[in-house]
C-alpha cells in the first residue's frame, strides 16, 4: 500500500527539520527519511560536537596563558574524557529528534530512499508518494585523486577518534582545518597543515568586510 504525503524530506538534518516543521505547521502531511541516525551533520558529526571539543581546548589554552599570572599547575586534555563529554550531548539527539517529529505528527522512516518514479519513493518495505520531495541529504568531501587518499579521513572521522594520534596532517586550510588544528595541537598532537594557497583562510573574509 502506497502512503501519500504533501512533502517527503530525504535527510534528517537541520535543513530537513526546518522545512518539515514549517510545512507541517501549515497543515501539510510530512514524512522524513534517513538511513543514518536522525540529527544530521550539524548536530551529530559537525558543528555541535566540534564545539564540545573546542570548549576543552579553549579551557586548556586559557589556563596555560594564565600560567605565571595567577594560575599554577600543568593542565592537559584527556582526549578520551573529552570525547565522552562530547557523546553526552550527541548520543541523545537522534531519539529526541524522532520524538519531536512524532509530537508534530510527522512520520519518520529509516533506510535509504530509492526513486521509483518522479514522485514515488521506496524505503525499506514502504512505498511513499509525495506531492513534493525535498532532497536535504547533505554533501560529501570531494575526492582529491592523489596517491594514498585511501588513508585520509574526513571531519566525521576526526570527531570520532577514540585516541588522538601523536602526529596529524590536515589537507586544506579552511575553517575546519583551522579549528581542528587548534583542538589537536592543544591536546598534544604535532600538527601539519597542507595548503595549496599562500595562506590559510584565503577565501574566508566576508565581502562586507572588504573596503
Amino acid at each position: 500500500m502506497t502512503k501519500r504525503y504533501d512533502l517527503i524530506a530525504i535527510g534528517a538534518g537541520t535543513a530537513a527539520m526546518t522545512a518539515a516543521m514549517r510545512v507541517r505547521a501549515g497543515g501539510w502531511t510530512v514524512a522524513v527519511i534517513d538511513h543514518r541516525p536522525f540529527g544530521g551533520t550539524w548536530a551529530l558529526r559537525g558543528c555541535d560536537p566540534k564545539k564540545m571539543l573546542i570548549g576543552g581546548a579553549d579551557a586548556v589554552d586559557h589556563a596555560r596563558r594564565m600560567h605565571g599570572k595567577g594560575a599554577t599547575g600543568d593542565v592537559q586534555i584527556d582526549w578520551k574524557e573529552l570525547m565522552a563529554f562530547k557523546r553526552k550531548f550527541t548520543d541523545p539527539v537522534p531519539e529526541k529528534m524522532e520524538q519531536r517529529y512524532r509530537n508534530k505528527g510527522i512520520d519518520a522512516y529509516h533506510g535509504k530512499a530509492r526513486f521509483l518514479g518522479k514522485n514515488t519513493l521506496q524505503v525499506a518495505g514502504d512505498v511513499l508518494e509525495g506531492k513534493h520531495i525535498l532532497l536535504a541529504s547533505g554533501a560529501e568531501p570531494i575526492k582529491l585523486n592523489i596517491p594514498g587518499e585511501q588513508h585520509l579521513m574526513d571531519n566525521e572521522g576526526f570527531l570520532a577518534l577514540e585516541t588522538l594520534p601523536k602526529r596529524i596532517a590536515l589537507v586544506g586550510g579552511g575553517f575546519i582545518a583551522a579549528e581542528f588544528s587548534h583542538i589537536a595541537a592543544r591536546a598534544g598532537a604535532k600538527v601539519t597543515i597542507l595548503q595549496h594557497a599562500d595562506r590559510m583562510l584565503k577565501n574566508s573574509i566576508p565581502t562586507w568586510w572588504a573596503g
